[in-house]
């Protein structure tokens, strides 16, 4: 960390070059915020797959990526599941083959860590949003008009707002409702492909 007592921010270094103006990025992360506000309030809702590619997509993506940059997998899941698994063998799977570096995060617990470097850092990274209707049992927030479903799809839509706000232009790669099935049949086609 590099502290300038004469400047009202702190950066952080990332690498040799890149820093991050944790005065935006605590502007962003309270934007975000703020956006799943509005989504859970009004039940408004915002088409976010219109960035949609397909899951066989990625690897178009991929080969038109810089390689001075990074991908962010952002995915809201069951973590009982083992969506979790798959996506870590499919982003090193990837990893491996471009030689780029993926970072993944797992909603909602991102949002306070990783997301903030995603919204305040360098400008070098893609953002592929993976979502899917199957989270698991939803169970209703205890004295709220709204289930930890509705708050998860508000945390989503409010995160691809804002990320398309700063021109950080998240993609979609929809999972559907077998999140499993279809992670593991892409899995099993890289193989076939010689990935």
């Amino acid at each position: 960390i590099k502290f300038d007592p004469g400047q009202s921010t702190t950066k952080y270094r990332l690498g040799y070059k890149d820093s991050i103006n944790v005065e935006i990025l605590l502007n962003d992360v309270q934007l975000s915020k703020n956006e799943t506000n509005y989504f859970i309030e009004s039940n408004e809702k915002i088409q976010i797959l219109d960035n949609q590619i397909s899951i066989d997509e990625l690897i178009d993506c991929f080969e038109n990526l810089d390689k001075n940059g990074y991908v962010g997998f952002l995915y809201f899941t069951n973590p009982q599941s083992n969506v979790p698994n798959l996506m870590n063998s499919l982003a090193c799977t990837l990893s491996l083959k471009f030689h780029i570096p993926i970072i993944q995060a797992i909603g909602p617990n991102y949002l306070h860590s990783l997301g903030q470097l995603f919204k305040g850092g360098p400008d070098n990274g893609t953002f592929i949003q993976f979502v899917s209707s199957n989270v698991g049992q939803d169970i209703q927030v205890p004295y709220q008009n709204f289930s930890f479903y509705d708050l998860m799809s508000a945390q989503v839509q409010g995160e691809h707002k804002i990320l398309n706000l700063i021109d950080r232009n998240p993609l979609v790669v929809n999972l559907g409702n077998e999140p499993e099935k279809k992670l593991e049949k892409f899995i099993e086609k890289l193989k076939l492909a010689g990935f």
